[in-house]
């Protein structure tokens, strides 16, 4: 029994010296693992990445980060052009048969567009997306992805030209912005800008299009094959009016005409009272302003 208890007391940690050195290590070893826990607090990246791999799954704290954090990368995700298979889903609930038109209601009066979508499936599948609040797109100010929301609505006509065209799809105050990402251009060779109510898409090069568009006032053959005709419009009058509006430096109106609100439909389009004429289809003397880069 003695024996014993002497043999016990020599192995104690204070008399053997390897053996205190680990006790030395080993307390150590937990100060530096504190410390790291530490260090990761410090960082949200890695606080986040600590409570996602050591949390219980059934922790509502862990689940609630995870979903917030889920909801915040989508948010910031660059949004997808559509596809030509898009436009369907977007018109469904449309009733009537026929060709499928745009309604453009501006403070101005109301532009009914035709539009081209056999010809041009992707680019008309984008403007309706966007009009109707279907095609997610950027927040040019925030960054975040937004979805639901009509992108068209309260925009104004950012660019006029008499003779020319009119254009909108961007901000008031950040012409270059687009919705975050480009679609690609949808040139047909059949389609011309040869008459007045020509609805195009502006960029600023090949496959740069995005959510700008314009309509011509006059016949401007010098933009095919650089820009995608996607529709046809009436109500020049309308445009006319717009196009007139006091502008100052690169074009811009004072006080520029607001879209209100696009709305889409299908059934019988005729060319109505109209239609160009021979004499509006012939091109006129373009000047510096229409001849420069639509975007």
């Amino acid at each position: 029994m003695h024996s014993s208890r002497r043999l016990a007391s020599s192995l104690s940690w204070n008399r053997l010296p390897f053996l205190s050195s680990i006790k030395v290590l080993v307390a150590w070893g937990g100060m530096l693992s504190l410390a790291a826990g530490c260090l990761g607090c410090a960082s949200p990246q890695s606080s986040t990445s600590s409570t996602r791999s050591n949390a219980s799954p059934s922790s509502p704290r862990s689940g609630d980060r995870d979903s917030s954090d889920e909801r915040s990368s989508h948010q910031k995700a660059a949004p997808e052009p559509p596809s030509r298979r898009a436009l369907a889903r977007w018109t469904k609930d449309l009733e009537g048969q026929g060709a499928l038109s745009a309604a453009i209601e501006t403070t101005e009066g109301t532009i009914r567009c035709k539009l081209f979508e056999e010809r041009t499936p992707i680019t008309v599948a984008n403007f309706v997306g966007l009009a109707r609040g279907r095609q997610a797109w950027r927040d040019p100010e925030t960054g975040e992805r937004i979805e639901g929301r009509a992108f068209y609505d309260g925009l104004p006509f950012h660019r006029v030209i008499p003779e020319f065209i009119i254009q909108a799809g961007a901000p008031e105050d950040s012409e270059a912005f687009g919705p975050g990402y480009t679609i690609p251009d949808e040139i047909d060779p059949e389609l011309s800008h040869d008459r007045p109510g020509v609805l195009s898409m502006a960029n600023r090069g090949p496959d740069t299009g995005g959510s700008q568009f314009f309509i011509l006032e006059q016949p401007a053959p010098h933009l095919d094959g650089r820009h995608a005709i996607f529709g046809q419009c009436r109500d020049l009058d309308v445009v006319r009016s717009i196009a007139r509006m006091p502008a100052g430096p690169n074009n811009r109106p004072e006080h520029p005409a607001d879209i209100r609100d696009i709305t889409f439909q299908r059934g019988e389009w005729a060319d109505g009272p109209e239609a160009a004429s021979s004499a509006d289809r012939s091109p006129k003397t373009s000047s510096s302003d229409s001849s420069s880069e639509l975007n």
